[in-house]
Formats: structure tokens, sequence, C-alpha cells
């Protein structure tokens, strides 16, 4: 999955970022054993557990006036590495995701629910020797609830405008703890590490244990050249647009923006506070909506359909961006 490694103090936290804010989830119970954690490699070892723990409307679609459809996405970000390490020490993340989809259609209205399916991660950069492996917890999937997205579709038309407004994602914090939970600054939190408090000596009540670890935040682990544990917060906001292609398929873009704020770290190497920025090609932050066939299609079929369902792959534009800079 991961075409080349960067700096692994920096990676991690990127990676962290962005493949949180795509994996809505049911909650479930935690555990501590290093077996709960599934490296995201592509497999369809997330689908299956969605399936299991999963809202039952998805199996359900036919009895309702929900209809079950499904999307791909991805989206891209870049940051520059921090002194000492040199200006052009800059890399591309392409976070790729598919999910299904619950929609409810009424007048131009287009809601839905989504379901995760499958995440992968590319890292697009030259790096050297550097190797690495992200491993994200099933409990930290798991937790990410399931909310209900708002949009509009103008008509049934093709050329129909489709959109979503800034949908908001919050990651280890408690937005009925925050003012305003789509704006409020959060990063007077960089104190944490800036004052070498402990984590769990952390004295906020915006911050929580997002997936139930024991520990504040959202935790992922990597290995390889180095191994350790990164402990982050981050919002999230993304909106869509688009047009109905014609039935049943809507294609568009994506625009994200990323606030994340680290708190803590096995090892100070992986403390860094870093300002992401979208890498705005548009090719790299689309979105596909595809109406299924089948209505009772699983995550499990959908991840071995995935080449067959859908027409976008963002990696196809990956070499020629490459060969342009």
């Amino acid at each position: 999955m991961f075409k080349t490694a960067g700096k692994y103090h920096f990676a991690i936290l990127m990676i962290i970022a962005l493949a949180s804010f795509v994996c809505p989830a049911c909650m479930s119970d935690s555990g501590d054993d290093d077996s709960e954690w599934d490296k995201s490699d592509g497999d369809s070892d997330s689908a299956e557990i969605a399936e299991e723990d999963g809202d039952n409307d998805y199996e359900n679609s036919e009895e309702t006036d929900s209809e079950l459809w499904a999307m791909k996405f991805a989206i891209a970000y870049y940051c520059t590495l921090p002194p000492p390490f040199p200006p052009t020490a800059e890399f591309q993340l392409i976070l790729t995701g598919v999910a299904r989809l619950l929609v409810n259609q009424d007048g131009q209205d287009f809601n839905f629910q989504e379901d995760i399916c499958d995440l992968s991660m590319d890292i697009i950069g030259d790096f050297g020797p550097l190797k690495l492996d992200i491993i994200f917890p099933q409990k930290a999937i798991d937790a990410v609830p399931t909310l209900p997205r708002y949009a509009t579709l103008t008509s049934q038309e093709p050329g129909a405008v489709f959109h979503a407004d800034s949908i908001l994602d919050l990651y280890g914090l408690d937005q009925s703890k925050m003012d305003d939970p789509m704006y409020e600054d959060i990063h007077d939190l960089e104190a944490i590490i800036e004052n070498d408090i402990p984590l769990d000596q952390i004295d906020d009540e915006r911050v929580v244990d997002f997936e139930g670890d024991g520990i504040p935040g959202v935790t992922a682990r990597l290995t390889g050249t180095v191994d350790g544990a990164v402990y982050v917060v981050f919002r999230m906001l993304r909106a869509l647009d688009g047009e109905l292609i014609k039935d049943g398929l809507i294609e568009g873009t994506i625009e994200s923006s990323v606030e994340m704020i680290t708190i803590g770290a096995d090892s100070p190497i992986f403390e860094y506070q870093l300002d992401l920025q979208p890498y705005t090609v548009e090719e790299l932050n689309r979105f596909e909506f595809i109406r299924l066939e089948d209505q009772s299609m699983s995550c499990e079929n959908l991840y071995d359909h995935e080449s067959e369902l859908f027409s976008y792959n963002p990696m196809d534009y990956v070499d020629s961006l490459e060969e342009s800079e």
C-alpha cells in the first residue's frame, strides 16, 4: 500500500489525522492486546467487522424508502518537514476510501449515512531507505460513530447539482465541552507537549479517550525502522460538490481541512506539531457515488468488486503528477 516512506515521525501524524476521519462504524468494546491492531493494507478485515456490527438499516434497505449506494473517494494533503530537515522535505499523502451509503431522497434532499468498507493510504515522495508500517487499532475504527450527512440534489436529470455543506468530524474531542465545535481554537492544546504534561495528567475536559484504550486522544502505532505509538486529537471539515452524471451516478470534488494537535507519544521523536495543507489537485480530491444494483450488498462484497463498480481510481493520476513536478 505504501509507495515510499517519509520521515517516520512526520508520516505517522499525517496518516492518523486523515485515516481516522473516514472510518465511520459502530461503537465497540475495547481491549489492549496487540492482536487488536489491524494494519491498513487494503484487506477486508474492517469490512467484515463493519458487517457484523453495522446498522441493521443497511441490510433492511429494501424494506424502507432508503436506497443502498456506494462511494469511492480520495483526499490529498502535503506538509513540509520542520527544521532541521531541508525545505524540500515534503510529501503528498493520498487517502482513498470505499463506503456503503444508506440514502434517503425526498425532493431535493439527498441525505445519507456512511459505512466505511475499505481504506488505503499512499505516500508519494522520495525519502531514501526509511521503511515503516502504520497500524491502526480496530477499536479506534469502531469508535467513530456513523453520523447523518445532509446534502441536496437539484433534480433527477443529468447535470443536476449535488452539494453537501461542510461536515464536522471530531476525534479525541468532546464537542459538548466546546463552545463552538466547528470553529473553536484548539491550538492551546499544543501546550500539553510544550509543557511535558504526561498523558494521564491532561486536565482538559475537551480531550477524551476516543477508542477506550485508556489513553487520551486517538492512538496509532508505527513499526519498521522505529516502533512506537502517537496520540493526537483533530478536527476535520469537508464539503462535497458535484453533479448527477446519469441516473445512479454522481461525481464531484471534495474540499477539506484538518487541524491536528499531538498530545503525546511513546518517544519525543513523534512529538511534532504539523501544519497540514490540502494538496489541491482536483483529480486527487474527488468522490464517486453509485446506486448499487444489489441492494443487499455487504461491505465485504463491495470491497471484492470495487474495481468493477467504480471508474475512479486516484492512483491513475499519480504518475503524471510526479512527472509534472
